[in-house]
């Protein structure tokens, strides 16, 4: 007969998501996720698998979280120009949020981890390239609209966007200015 889990998932995700985002993928050992959640290897692995299986629940959770609403603008909002503005501000409001460790979980781990597996770097890109596909498909709309130029390069643009987000994302981890992050991101809607 199987015991009940003893403890809320879907809640020790949240713990893992943050101390993986603090520390990255490879500094990150079981003993940490142990230490930070309170529940033990055994627990751990009987309810999200090994270290690799784990991260990519982190992920998914990662991204159901921020990535996600992060595209939302840019599926829902007519103007290309605001579903940018709203886009980029709650990009800046995740990367200063007090609550939230510096910079992004996913940024963080490609710049952090010397050695991933490669199902989480497959997914890692997955990511990116979902990102750069939200971009490129309310560009193209915005093209089809007569509100950018339809000879400009929507892929080259969308590509543009994921860059600067992730290097936003970089410049946040070390230092956190939202003024700063604002001027990157009034910089990049120029471009438009």
């Amino acid at each position: 007969m199987s015991r009940t889990r003893e403890f809320d998932t879907e809640a020790v995700l949240d713990q893992m998501v943050d101390v993986f985002w603090r520390k990255g993928y490879d500094a990150t050992s079981i003993q940490d996720l142990v230490d930070s959640t309170g529940v033990n290897r055994p627990s751990l692995y009987s309810a999200y698998g090994d270290k690799e299986r784990l991260f990519l629940r982190v992920l998914e959770r990662f991204s159901a979280r921020f990535t996600q609403r992060l595209q939302e603008p840019l599926q829902t909002e007519p103007s290309i120009h605001k579903a940018l503005e709203q886009t980029f501000e709650l990009h800046i409001e995740r990367l200063t949020h007090p609550d939230f460790p510096p910079g992004c979980l996913i940024v963080n781990t490609m710049h952090k981890s010397a050695s991933m597996p490669e199902r989480v770097a497959r997914r890692i890109a997955a990511g990116a390239n979902q990102m750069e596909e939200a971009l490129y498909q309310a560009l193209r709309r915005a093209q089809q609209n007569g509100q950018i130029d339809a000879q400009r390069d929507a892929r080259a643009l969308a590509r543009f966007f994921v860059s600067t987000m992730h290097g936003m994302a970089i410049a946040a981890r070390l230092e956190p200015n939202e003024h700063a992050l604002r001027d990157i991101a009034s910089q990049a809607l120029s471009v438009l």
